[in-house]
């Protein structure tokens, strides 16, 4: 099943709303199709933008990537939805949107993203 939602409360978004319902589907993976294509690493203190991460636990993204969530903060996955989905073991795929990499992820096939995994 596809489930499509926003934001439900004031301090809930995007992010969390989906992983709170992958919880309630009991469902062990989400999607998030954003602008970017995935996590890209971080070299000598810049983002190497040519370069994909694509694969990281949530200790090592919530170590390397998340920041405190503040409104108007912009991470690839915040850090609310990624301390609940590491808790539940919940693996988010961080993909851009590119459909049909998107259609390979859904395919089992290779793709361009990031997979987030407990």
């Amino acid at each position: 099943a596809i489930y499509i939602r926003g934001g439900s409360d004031p301090g809930h978004t995007t992010d969390f709303v989906a992983v709170r319902h992958a919880i309630d589907a009991d469902q062990k993976i989400v999607f998030n199709v954003s602008t970017i294509p995935g996590l890209h690493p971080i070299v000598n203190g810049e983002l190497n933008k040519n370069e994909v991460i694509p694969d990281i636990s949530w200790d090592q993204y919530l170590a390397n990537f998340s920041v405190e969530h503040t409104p108007g903060i912009n991470t690839p996955f915040d850090k609310p939805a990624s301390l609940l989905a590491g808790e539940h073991g919940i693996t988010v795929v961080l993909v851009g949107p590119d459909f049909d990499n998107t259609r390979n992820v859904l395919k089992g096939k290779q793709f361009v993203g990031t997979v987030v995994h407990p």
